[in-house]
């Protein structure tokens, strides 16, 4: 799209130069998704601060929170958080309420801030990671799509005008 089509697109122009209300609609709604997606960043990066916080006073190593939807809706399917055990490898543990709800609540802000689809349709998933000691999260996100190739064929048994008939044989005699 050239900057000229851009920026008739945002302000309701179409192609010929008409004002299109539906296509103001669909810049708002664009607008206001993009929006979302930028406060839910925000509350995202400042939630990551809060959990790594918990997470070292917990001595919480790290997190994984697996995701999944489709039609339209999407959910985390839960939280599983490891610690340092006794002998120095990974356990799973239960942790306050509290930090799981904040967990999940992360883990939606970061999906919305993505801007990635991954709940319509044939929707997605996924897994959000928190590393506490790379003091980090990272989403990775699978979409899910279907893809259809359609074929269209046309046959009829009427003769084209101009051509004498001739007699078909039957299938079976």
């Amino acid at each position: 799209m050239s900057e000229q089509e851009k920026k008739r697109f945002a302000v309701g122009i179409d192609g010929n130069g008409v004002f299109n209300p539906r296509q103001d609609v669909l810049v708002a709604a664009m607008d206001y998704l993009k929006d979302r997606a930028s406060e839910a960043k925000i509350r995202a990066q400042a939630a990551l601060q809060s959990i790594l916080l918990e997470f070292k006073r917990l001595e919480i190593v790290g997190c994984e929170v697996p995701f999944d939807g489709c039609g339209d809706s999407g959910a985390v399917d839960g939280i599983q958080m490891n610690i340092f055990g006794s002998e120095g490898r990974d356990v799973t543990v239960e942790t306050p309420q509290e930090l799981r709800d904040a967990v999940v609540a992360f883990a939606y802000d970061y999906l919305e801030s993505s801007e990635v689809d991954w709940y319509n349709n044939d929707g997605g998933y996924g897994t959000l990671e928190i590393d506490t000691s790379k003091e980090s999260a990272s989403l990775n996100i699978e979409q899910r799509h279907t893809e259809t190739t359609s074929y269209n064929f046309d046959m009829s048994v009427q003769e084209p005008k101009g051509e004498e008939s001739r007699d078909t044989p039957p299938i079976s005699q």
